[in-house]
């Protein structure tokens, strides 16, 4: 049974009854063909997944900065024109 890390990092990954593993690299050494194949699949469509979020978000955030700059403007055109009015 493994282990995950604790939040902060402290603790190895465990594989049952042999020695800690430092790394993801030393637990894909222990799987066999057909288990690393599907970890690598899994984690190929994790990684997909986590970089097609990561594009929706920079694409919101483009967005909020788009409005934001519109309403500075407006803010800005309306302190100028009581200003100068």
């Amino acid at each position: 049974m493994s282990k995950l890390p604790s939040s902060r990092g402290s603790s190895l990954l465990r594989n049952s009854g042999s020695a800690p593993l430092r790394d993801d690299a030393e637990f894909v050494k222990t799987l066999t063909a057909r288990q690393c194949a599907y970890f690598y699949q899994r984690e190929s469509k994790r990684q997909a997944a986590f970089q097609s979020a990561l594009r929706d978000l920079s694409h919101g955030l483009g967005i909020v900065n788009t409005l934001n700059n519109q309403a500075l403007a407006a803010t800005l055109y309306i302190s100028a024109a009581k200003t100068l009015g």
